[in-house]
């Protein structure tokens, strides 16, 4: 697509298309090219579109096309691919923060139906309270070692996660000119306060 477009047999003043699930990845690519990339709003497009007879594909094209030629179209704001990467690690931490807190919140049930109490233990030593208390009872004691196991290989995760957290907002961070102390520790858990 890009050997076509570059191709010096044609003079673009301006590329658009529709915003949809692949257009960050299109926009980037096109702007990376140095070609004249624009990203339209759907219900923008949908909106001019409504007054065509035909709606097919090429009947579509052809109205985006003039859309763009007439400057008729709201540019839709085009998140960069590293803003997507970013976004998805804090996804990633936050489910893995998520599932964690959840797990221990189950373990706590747990041994609280059959009258055992954790009580305040902090998040090195909740494993060993647990396995304090379901001691003497077998049957629990295997249902809670796999949940613990669960929650130990989640929780190891959260070094790895955070260092790569710590490297992109480092790097955001020298791109704004704003001091990096502050932002490198991630936010304390509902059981760590």
């Amino acid at each position: 697509m890009l050997r076509v477009l570059k191709d010096s047999a044609f003079q673009f003043k301006r590329i658009g298309f529709e915003a949809g699930p692949l257009s960050q990845w299109l926009f980037d690519g096109l702007a990376k090219a140095d070609l004249p990339v624009v990203c339209i709003e759907t219900r923008h497009t949908k909106a001019f579109l409504k007054a065509q007879v035909n709606k097919t594909d090429k009947s579509d094209a052809r109205g985006i096309a003039q859309m763009i030629r007439v400057n008729l179209f709201r540019p839709a704001h085009v998140k960069t691919l590293a803003s997507q990467q970013r976004r998805a690690l804090l996804t990633g931490r936050k489910l893995l923060q998520e599932k964690a807190i959840a797990i221990e919140s189950n373990i706590r049930g747990l041994v609280r139906n059959l009258g055992l109490k954790v009580g305040a233990v902090g998040v090195i030593k909740f494993e060993n309270r647990i396995r304090e208390l379901v001691d003497s009872m077998p049957d629990l004691a295997d249902i809670t070692d796999a949940l613990l196991i669960a929650r130990r290989r989640i929780r190891e995760q959260y070094p790895q996660r955070d260092i790569a957290r710590q490297t992109l907002m480092a790097a955001n961070l020298r791109l704004t000119g704003k001091t990096v102390a502050p932002f490198l520790k991630g936010p304390k858990m509902s059981h760590e306060r």
